[in-house]
């Protein structure tokens, strides 16, 4: 029987009340690829200076935008997709608002397996 890598997807949102949301937890026997990220800004931060932040949940950036204003935007990997390092979840974060953080929701997929390439 041939290996099948695990698929992974995964929902979440992050706002001014709740600025940081680990949306998949890291494993110490598995890679976590990510293939594509669908976001929507639809609340702009207030006060200027607002970003949304990507990353692994040791904090490497993975991506980065400017929320000051509402979006939509989608992050392609490709098939291969994008190897977070062994152990390291993904998470998502606002921050850097004056006033107000921006309200961000998020879809990710993508696929855990034993090896890396």
């Amino acid at each position: 029987m041939a290996y099948e890598p695990a698929p992974i997807s995964a929902y979440g949102t992050v706002s001014n009340d709740s600025a940081r949301n680990e949306l998949i937890a890291g494993t110490t026997d598995k890679h976590i690829r990510i293939r594509r990220i669908n976001f929507s800004v639809y609340e702009a931060a207030e006060g200027g200076g607002g970003l949304f932040r990507i990353q692994t949940s040791e904090g490497t950036e993975v991506y980065t935008i400017d929320a000051d204003e509402t979006k939509d935007f989608v992050f392609d990997a490709g098939r291969q997709g994008l190897e977070l390092p062994m152990g390291e979840g993904f998470e998502i974060i606002v921050f850097n608002a004056a006033t107000k953080q921006a309200s961000v929701s998020l879809m990710v997929t993508g696929f855990k397996h034993r090896w890396s390439n």
